[in-house]
This record gives structure tokens, C-alpha cells and sequence, in this order.
């Protein structure tokens, strides 16, 4: 998980409940002492966690990476992406924040939350676009199209979602769960 706020904790138990097989988890943030309270929960439930201080070296051990920050860099490059990774970039949602470099997004296949508001809007895919890395029809989908259907993925695939955030997304789910 890179990020330390009440997202990057509401998105580790989203992934620790839909994979339960998940045991160690890796926390970066540039603040550290940001980290311990999530980390102390987390290791109170029994989770194994750590700080790291290292990203790059993090994510070339992870199997699953969410980032939730407000990053205007790259923090994520894909040459430390194992194959089989996949990669959530929550935190960019507008045109100038970058989570993940082009090398990460060119060896991907990209998902995002909703096209019409990310393609132009969220700086992880509309840099890449703008400079010619990613076109939209390389978008293999969003999330109308995940709900649908399951993604067709090998096990060497990385696989990248973006989501570059939304009240229309939180609606839809509403209605779909009333």
C-alpha cells in the first residue's frame, strides 16, 4: 500500500477481504509516521506488516499494489513490477498527478472506473495518451465492463486500474446493492 490516509486503510482491508490468502502486507508513505497507526491494526489482527522505506524495492516483491496518494510524480515504475502484479492508482484524479510512470502503463492492461471521466481527466492515463504510450481503445475496459464480465488474464498479465474517482460511480453501486 503506498499512502497513509483513510483510504489507503479502507482499500487494504478491501483487499484483504477479497483475498484472503493475502499475508504479508507492505506500507509506504513519505511521512512514515503516518504508517503506524494502520500498521498497528493491521499487525493487531495478525496480519504480517512492515514499513518499508524502500518503494522500489516494495513493489518489485508485490503481488497486488494500491496507491492512494496526490502525487504529481511517478511513484510506481514498472520496470520493479513483477509479472502477475496488478496495480490500483486511486489517488491521481487530475490531469497534473501521476502514481505511475509510462513504462508501467505500456507493459499493462489498462482498466479504468469510468472512460469519460478518466481518459481526459486523471494524469496516469491521459500523460500517456497525450504522448502517445496509450490510446483509449487500448483501454481493455471499465467498470461497467468488469461488472459484466470477469477480465480474461494470464498469469504473467499486469494488470492496471485506474480510478480517478466519481460520485456517479458510488450511485451506480448504491442502486446496484438497494
Amino acid at each position: 500500500m503506498i499512502g497513509a490516509g483513510p483510504i489507503a486503510s479502507a482499500l487494504v482491508d478491501a483487499h484483504l477481504h477479497v483475498r484472503p490468502n493475502l499475508k504479508r502486507i507492505l506500507l509506504w508513505n513519505r511521512t512514515e509516521a503516518r504508517l503506524k497507526g494502520i500498521c498497528q491494526r493491521l499487525h493487531d489482527l495478525g496480519y504480517k506488516v512492515e514499513i518499508i522505506t524502500d518503494l522500489n524495492a516494495g513493489v518489485a516483491q508485490a503481488d497486488v499494489i494500491s496507491s492512494a496518494t496526490a502525487s504529481c510524480n511517478p511513484l510506481i515504475f514498472g520496470e520493479y513490477v513483477r509479472p502477475g502484479c496488478h496495480v490500483d492508482l486511486v489517488g491521481g484524479f487530475t490531469p497534473d498527478m501521476r502514481e505511475a510512470n509510462n513504462d508501467l502503463v505500456l507493459k499493462s492492461k489498462v482498466y479504468v472506473n469510468c472512460r469519460s471521466t478518466t481518459i481526459e481527466h486523471a494524469g496516469d492515463i491521459s500523460e500517456p495518451i497525450a504522448q502517445g504510450v496509450l490510446s483509449a481503445t487500448d483501454i481493455c475496459g471499465d467498470l461497467f465492463d468488469l461488472v459484466k464480465s470477469p477480465i480474461n488474464r494470464r498469469p504473467q498479465d499486469i494488470t492496471l486500474y485506474k480510478n480517478a474517482g466519481g460520485a456517479h460511480i458510488d450511485l451506480t453501486v448504491s442502486s446496484a446493492l438497494l
